[in-house]
């Protein structure tokens, strides 16, 4: 279980192909890659774990998660590469009186900015959040929504004063933003 605040970053130009295996609750940055798929370019986020952005501007932007050629580790498949900037797992994110921008980002599969696989997302007190013209392989070309491997919700909770935007995504299915499984509570 971890709980991390951050302030004033930007994640830029990560691109992942392979990296060591993520810890079971961890939040870690720059990784991505859990044996041989991948998990989050930029931020992978696990295990009950919350991420807060307060009273800060946090930008994602041209993060790369891509599938080695199968060679490298002899059974690659870009099918298992989630969440180009983000990967989230039965954790949370609160975005407090801030701004995230996730963008120009990609995935060779799924999520192309950011992929929730269970958890949830709270913007409060004017949060802003905009995920833009990222691209994904096959689905949710923004953000990826999935309750079928967690087995829990996806919850997306945004107050009155606060603002959660999609636009220029592009992938084959959802170029917004693609949702499968259980249930899905949100906008």
């Amino acid at each position: 279980h971890a709980i991390v605040t951050i302030t004033n970053t930007i994640f830029q130009n990560h691109g992942t192909t392979r990296s060591p295996k993520q810890l079971p609750n961890a939040v870690s940055t720059g990784t991505g890659f859990i044996g041989m798929w991948g998990k989050g370019g930029a931020l992978h986020i696990r295990g009950n774990s919350q991420i807060i952005i307060k009273n800060t501007k946090v930008v994602f932007t041209n993060n790369i998660l891509t599938a080695p050629p199968k060679s490298a580790l002899g059974q690659a498949d870009k099918r298992q590469y989630f969440g180009g900037s983000i990967f989230m797992m039965d954790s949370s994110i609160v975005i407090d009186n801030s701004e995230l921008i996730i963008e120009k980002s990609s995935s060779t599969y799924m999520g192309g900015g950011m992929y929730m696989l269970g958890g949830s997302m709270t913007l409060q007190n004017h949060a802003k959040v905009h995920i833009t013209k990222n691209n994904a392989y096959s689905m949710g070309g923004g953000m990826m929504i999935d309750t079928i491997e967690s087995q829990k919700n996806v919850v997306i909770s945004i107050d009155s004063q606060s603002s959660f935007e999609l636009d220029e995504n592009s992938c084959t299915f959802g170029s917004g933003m693609y949702i499968v499984g259980l249930s899905y509570i949100g906008p």
